[in-house]
């Protein structure tokens, strides 16, 4: 594995992977048969131990940025993906106010 991502665990991997999907925390624990709480930490401890700081659409930036850098292109385009639907989501919810 690149650099970055070789202190990252196999279900921490996984769970990158899961979030790339655009599944929500509770559809990744229903998944891995984990709590949402659970999954929740693991997400907490992948920013920590890539130093990934900020408020969830910075961090999901930062890790889609990471991806890229080590050439994980795929997952990097559908954490894009992600992001900009939670960022159009936030758009439309705030017109709405």
């Amino acid at each position: 594995f690149p650099e970055p991502l070789k202190s990252l665990t196999d279900r921490e991997r996984e769970i990158i992977g899961l979030m790339a999907e655009r599944l929500s925390n509770k559809e990744i624990a229903d998944r891995l048969f984990l709590s949402e709480g659970t999954v929740k930490q693991y997400i907490n401890q992948i920013y920590s131990k890539l130093q990934i700081a900020g408020d969830t659409r910075t961090k999901r930036v930062k890790l889609l940025n990471m991806m890229e850098s080590v050439g994980d292109l795929d997952t990097a385009i559908k954490i894009e993906n992600r992001n900009q639907q939670l960022v159009k989501a936030f758009n439309k919810e705030k017109r709405n106010k």
